[in-house]
């Protein structure tokens, strides 16, 4: 009797330590959404190696609120979407997409992000797949990695 009475009090301290775990978790994800919410400008762009023309993102934006994001070239919507912090790893988040309204409507996708201050740093594949293993575009590796800066209103 006393040996299931133990086994039951290690079974519901780990219980309670993966809740608090979960717990932890949580907060840090709900942590990340508010750092990141707000207007954000392209300022560099890279695919699978080749650095992109600042002219061509020159008037490019997103604005982030709380899994949501809508990019506009100028006033012209380009794309809406949903997004979702699935965990944070040691100095970076991995995060699922999906595109509502756009250019490849139904694209799901995954990335790395990390934010640090006023950069928000974002690399994904171009195909839309697994999300890359770090924030590098070499050539051949398919990968996007794009450098935004907060707008300050």
């Amino acid at each position: 009797m006393q040996k299931v009475a133990k086994s039951s009090l290690v079974v519901g301290l780990v219980l309670a330590n993966v809740g608090l775990l979960s717990a932890a978790d949580n907060a840090a994800i709900q942590k990340a959404y508010k750092e990141t919410n707000g207007t954000w400008k392209l300022v560099s762009s890279v695919k699978d190696g080749t650095p992109t023309p600042a002219e061509e993102f020159k008037d490019l934006q997103m604005e982030l609120k709380n899994g949501t994001w809508t990019t506009r070239r100028g006033k012209e919507v380009t794309s809406v979407g949903a997004y979702k912090i699935v965990s944070i790893k040691k100095g970076y988040r991995v995060v699922t997409t999906k595109v509502i309204k756009g250019k490849d409507p139904g694209k799901a996708g995954r990335h790395i992000s990390k934010s640090e201050g006023d950069t928000l740093t974002v690399c994904h594949t171009a195909d839309g797949k697994d999300a890359p293993k770090d924030f590098t575009s070499k050539k051949g590796s398919g990968n996007v990695l794009n450098v935004w800066k907060r707008v300050k209103k």
